[in-house]
């Protein structure tokens, strides 16, 4: 029974080698040109979540006359429709929700920042308790020179 060597290794496995330097390669090439892909890819992705749909529509609408040449088009099309639609109003509903809480927030600022700072206040005095009272001056001076800075910054 010969020893396993490097050569004998590599002559047995050269197929799992190729396949892992070719999917190497592979996602070093999605990943150079992800921003070219990224719009076929979201159309792959479209045409296979939206095809059981569309089979559906097919056979549940009858169309009949003109519009039987152009019945898969004309659904296809329906269908982004309807989709741009609605996500067009789940944004706009969005949107006009974070306006309307940033609004509230920035109405209500100087309340939250005087909370803020009272709550801050408390866990100083909390901390000032432990210290030794050596360094009690340097931590007001340094409480000071921060609540300065602060009220310059607003």
């Amino acid at each position: 029974m010969p020893l396993d060597t490097s050569s004998n290794i590599f002559k047995r496995q050269w197929r799992l080698l190729a396949y892992v330097v070719g999917l190497i390669i592979v996602f070093i090439l999605l990943w150079i040109f992800w921003l070219v892909l990224l719009p076929f890819i979201v159309g792959l992705i479209l045409a296979y979540l939206l095809y059981p749909l569309i089979v559906w529509l097919e056979k549940k609408i009858p169309v009949q006359g003109r519009w039987l040449p152009s019945r898969r088009a004309s659904l296809i099309t329906l269908v982004f429709i309807v989709i741009i639609v609605v996500v067009s109003l789940l944004a706009f509903y969005i949107f006009t929700g974070v306006v309307s809480s940033f609004s509230v927030l920035l109405r209500n600022a100087n309340q939250y920042f005087s909370e803020g700072l009272k709550i801050v206040q408390g866990w100083l005095h909390s901390v000032l308790r432990v210290l030794p009272s050596e360094t009690l001056p340097q931590v007001g001076n340094l409480a000071q020179n921060a609540g300065t800075a602060l009220g310059n910054a607003m």
